[in-house]
């Protein structure tokens, strides 16, 4: 049954108390991390003393890792942006990578680049993936089915009111009867 528990926390990324300190150091621990997927520097900062390394540890390997340009919060938020822009809108793209610990000014300029237009074609992409062979009887319907999930999903009011209504008339000009 000991065994098992040890498997437990080691399954969750946490540590027994007093379990032994990790047997790589830091730096290899990071390297490992960054080859599966890029990190930010507050994330895997966190990571690294999650897995029980000391924070001074922790804090060499950062430098180092940023002066080997492995970590760049600047890239890290524009490559998160550009890689989740066709599933989430900007605010949400902003709440995911100040949550993952990136500055609000990297923040503010990776989500910039994500203009109106593209916006309204990628949200409008998404209802309409939703949306299907079945579009609703009446635009009010689509506006308030598809609309609300667009706001939810991080796009602002006025990119789901153009994204929505570019999807209505679409459907309209593309109907037999027209």
């Amino acid at each position: 049954m000991a065994a098992k528990s040890s498997k437990a926390y080691s399954r969750r990324g946490r540590r027994p108390p007093g379990a032994q300190q990790p047997k790589v150091s830091a730096v290899d621990a990071g390297i490992r991390l960054l080859a599966r997927r890029p990190y930010g520097g507050a994330e895997l900062g966190r990571r690294l003393v999650r897995l029980g390394y000391e924070e001074d540890a922790v804090k060499a390997a950062l430098t180092t890792f940023i002066g080997l340009g492995y970590v760049d919060d600047a890239t890290f938020a524009d490559l998160h942006v550009a890689r989740r822009a066709g599933k989430r809108g900007p605010r949400a793209l902003a709440a995911e990578l100040t949550a993952r610990g990136v500055d609000r000014e990297l923040v503010r300029t990776a989500v910039s680049r994500f203009d109106a237009d593209a916006q309204i074609r990628m949200a409008a992409t998404l209802v309409r993936r939703e949306v299907g062979a079945n579009l609703p009887a009446s635009y009010q319907e689509l506006l308030a089915k598809h609309g609300g999930r667009l706001l939810r999903r991080g796009y602002s009011q006025s990119v789901a009111l153009a994204a929505c209504r570019a999807v209505w008339t679409d459907a309209e000009d593309s109907s037999p009867g027209a």
